[in-house]
């Protein structure tokens, strides 16, 4: 017997493929919680994000 495909499967690929596409570079925090974030605005015054 023929192995069953993932239909579910196969459509999330094509869509994360496709999404890819229009994403925006993301800069890598090297695995750090968003620690950098919260000092960030502690610095600038006050000021909102």
């Amino acid at each position: 017997m023929s192995k069953r495909r993932n239909l579910k499967k196969e459509k999330q690929d094509r869509n994360r493929a496709y999404a890819r596409k229009f994403k925006k570079r993301k800069l890598r925090t090297d695995g750090r919680p968003d620690g950098s974030q919260v000092t960030g605005t502690a610095n600038n015054g006050g000021a909102a994000d």
